[in-house]
């Protein structure tokens, strides 16, 4: 029991890490890949990665410092 309460304080503790990382990889991309997993889910979103090499657009994505759509410029276009 001790151990299933420790790995979920320990799971939260990293999810929370995650969400507010400031790293653009770490931090903006999994907040732009989780609100595209959240509007398309899962299956979708893998498939147009796999297809376009870039996550979907996502409406009313905010990055680290509160500004809005920032993360598609640079996550969601094709290099």
């Amino acid at each position: 029991m001790m151990q299933v309460m420790w790995f979920e304080k320990l799971s939260s503790y990293y999810g929370n890490q995650t969400r507010t990382n400031t790293d653009k990889v770490y931090g903006e991309g999994f907040r732009a890949a989780y609100e595209a997993f959240q509007q398309y889910g899962l299956r979708n979103v893998m498939l147009h990665v796999k297809k376009n090499n870039f996550l979907p657009r996502v409406d009313n994505v905010e990055d680290s410092s509160g500004s809005k759509n920032s993360i598609k410029s640079a996550l969601h276009s094709p290099k």
